[in-house]
């Protein structure tokens, strides 16, 4: 199994090939894994935290690193779909079974009813720029549709 370095580092090729692909701009919309240590500190984890598929748990600061290795430095991300508290469906106990989705009672059992301190996005929009944009165009750009 590969540690998080090696994890991220997959993540750099896919990213620097994506790059040599596109002309002006990436789009990545991403699971959020920016709060995966204080959810499981909880007892709670967000459904696809605990998928086999997702392998590569990124976060926005190793994403912005990635970027920067490659001399993107012009990115913008944007958290989104955000969850106030661990009644929402996508928040299950972390004594969950591996490749859970919507959290089901008689399924994943009881779990902590917390209110977060500030809302947990549950994904990540992500815009990086390939080519000098100027702050009226990144602007255009990022803006939400």
């Amino acid at each position: 199994m590969k540690g998080p370095h090696e994890r991220a580092l997959d993540a750099t090729v896919r990213e620097g090939k994506a790059a040599s692909l596109a002309t002006d701009f990436l789009y990545i919309h991403h699971p959020s894994f920016e709060a995966e240590h204080y959810l499981l500190s909880e007892g709670l984890l967000l459904y696809y935290h605990h998928w086999s598929g997702y392998t590569t748990h990124v976060t926005r600061d190793e994403f912005f690193a990635m970027f920067e290795r490659l001399g993107l430095l012009q990115s913008f991300v944007r958290p989104i779909q955000p969850i106030a508290c661990s009644d929402h469906e996508s928040i299950l106990p972390s004594t969950t079974p591996i490749n859970p989705h919507q959290y089901d009672p008689e399924l994943h059992g009881e779990k902590p009813s917390l209110a977060f301190a500030r809302p947990i996005p549950r994904h990540m929009e992500i815009f990086i720029a390939l080519r000098p944009f100027s702050a009226e165009e990144w602007r255009e750009v990022v803006s939400p549709s």
